[in-house]
């Protein structure tokens, strides 16, 4: 019965890790992004604070732009 409550724990852990990861290479690549563009740095810390963020994507987006 122990095995089984540590199922769901070991789970979640590596999820978290997952996206801790995740998050940890997007803020690294939108550091190095900002210092190739000579930014200032409200930009960079702007940059750098959504970097984690996935962008939304309306469903008529691109069919209105065309």
């Amino acid at each position: 019965m122990a095995e089984q409550l540590k199922v769901p724990k070991t789970s979640k852990e590596l999820a978290t890790a997952g996206y801790d990861d995740f998050k940890k290479q997007a803020i690294d690549a939108a550091k190095k992004r900002a210092v190739g563009q000579y930014v200032d740095y409200d930009t960079f810390k702007n940059m750098v604070a959504v970097a984690h963020l996935k962008p939304l994507h309306a469903p008529n987006q691109d069919k209105s732009m065309s």
